[in-house]
C-alpha cells in the first residue's frame, strides 16, 4: 500500500471524525517528572556529578500518556486510574481534565500515586528514581474500576488496558474487562507487562515490545522465524486474535493465526527519546480502530505516530500535525529520482 493512497483513504477519515472516536482506558496513570540541568564537575564525596537544576518539567505518564495521545490524535479518551490523594495525584487530575481526557480517578489515601523521576544532564540520563506501590489494588477498588467501565462502555468503540505491572490491572480485573468487551462487542486493546499473559485471554489485540514478547514466549527473538514463532506461542495463552510486537528501530509485526506474518519498518530516522513512543502508538491503533480501519492500515497509523513520538524529547503527546509531517515527508521522499 503507497504511503499517499493510505494518506487520503483512511487518514482524512480519521481526522475528520469530529471527536467521536471514543476510547476507554484501564490502567496504571502515572506522573512522569523530568529534573533538567547542566554537569561540569564531580562531587567531591563521590565520583558522581554534580547537576546543576535549570527546570523540572511534569507530565502525565503510562495510561495517562496514552489517554492524552488519544485527545491529541482527535478522538475522545474516557480514562479510570489509580491515584493517592497527594499533590502529584492532584496535578495529574488537572491536567488531564485539561488535555480534555474524561478522567475518573479512585483515590487511595495509602498509595501514593507512581512518580517517575528521570535526572537529565543535557541529553544523557544521570539517573530514574521511581516511587511507587505496586501492590494489587483491593477487590473494592476492582469493583468500583469495573462499575464506571460499565457505565462507560456503551458509549465507546474501542477500549485499552494498559498494565505497567503497578498493581491496578489484576488478573480478576483483566478477565472482568474482558468480559465486559465480549458482552458489549467492544474491541479490546491490551499493551501488557509482566509474564501472566493468561490474565489478557480472550482480548482482541496485544502489543508486546519485544522485550516482553521474549518475557512471554521464553525463549530469544534473533530473527523473522523465532519471532514469528514467539508470536504464535503469545497467540495461543491468550487466544487473542492478533499480537503486535513492536521493535524500535525495526519497527513492528503483526501475526495472526493462520496467516503470514506482516511486517511494517520504522518511519523515522531521528529518535530524540523512545520514553512513550509505545502508548503513543497503542494510542494511535486505538483512535484508527474506532474510526472503522482494518487492523492493518490502523497499526499503519500506529506506527506513523511512533515515528513522530521518537522525534520529541521525553513523554510528549502526538499531534495530527505530527503525522501529516511525517506522511509529506514520506512523499517527498517516495517521489525523489
Amino acid at each position: 500500500m503507497r504511503t499517499g493512497e493510505w494518506g487520503n483513504v483512511y487518514f482524512e477519515k480519521i481526522f475528520s471524525s469530529g471527536g467521536q472516536l471514543h476510547v476507554l482506558v484501564v490502567g496504571d496513570v502515572m506522573v512522569d517528572r523530568y529534573i533538567y540541568g547542566i554537569a561540569t564537575r564531580l562531587c567531591p564525596e563521590a565520583p558522581v556529578p554534580v547537576l546543576k537544576i535549570e527546570r523540572v518539567k511534569l507530565a502525565p505518564g503510562g495510561a495517562a500518556n496514552l489517554a492524552g495521545n488519544i485527545q491529541s490524535l482527535g478522538g475522545q479518551a474516557f480514562l479510570i486510574g489509580v491515584t493517592g490523594r497527594d499533590r502529584y495525584g492532584r496535578w495529574l487530575s488537572r491536567r488531564l481534565r485539561t488535555q480534555g481526557v474524561a478522567f475518573q480517578e479512585i483515590r487511595v489515601r495509602a498509595r501514593p500515586t507512581t512518580l517517575k523521576t528521570r535526572v537529565m544532564a543535557g541529553q544523557q540520563m544521570l539517573l530514574r528514581v521511581d516511587r511507587e506501590q505496586p501492590a494489587p489494588i483491593s477487590s473494592a477498588q476492582e469493583d468500583e474500576i469495573i462499575r464506571e467501565a460499565r457505565k462507560i462502555l456503551p458509549s465507546v468503540q474501542v477500549a485499552v488496558i494498559s498494565d505497567y505491572a503497578k498493581g491496578v490491572v489484576t488478573a480478576p480485573l483483566a478477565q472482568r474487562l474482558v468480559a465486559l468487551c465480549r458482552q458489549e462487542e467492544k474491541t479490546l486493546i491490551v499493551d501488557p507487562k509482566g509474564t501472566d499473559y493468561a490474565k489478557y485471554s480472550g482480548a482482541n489485540i496485544i502489543t508486546p515490545n519485544l522485550k516482553e514478547a521474549e518475557t512471554a514466549a521464553g525463549m530469544p527473538i534473533a530473527d523473522r522465524d523465532s519471532l514469528r514463532r514467539a508470536g504464535e506461542i503469545i497467540l495461543k495463552k491468550t487466544a487473542c486474535q492478533a499480537v503486535v510486537i513492536t521493535r524500535g528501530e525495526k519497527g513492528s509485526a503483526l501475526i495472526q493465526p493462520d496467516t503470514q506474518v506482516w511486517h511494517l519498518p520504522a518511519v523515522s530516522s531521528e529518535v530524540f527519546d523512545v520514553a512513550g513512543a509505545g502508548d503513543t502508538l497503542v494510542a494511535a491503533l486505538a483512535v484508527a480502530l474506532a474510526g472503522g480501519c482494518p487492523l492493518k492500515e490502523a497499526l499503519t497509523f500506529g506506527n506513523l505516530a511512533a515515528g513522530a513520538a521518537v522525534r520529541k524529547k521525553g513523554t510528549a503527546l502526538v499531534t495530527r500535525r505530527d503525522i501529516r509531517d511525517i506522511l509529506e515527508l514520506m512523499q517527498k521522499s517516495n517521489s525523489s529520482p
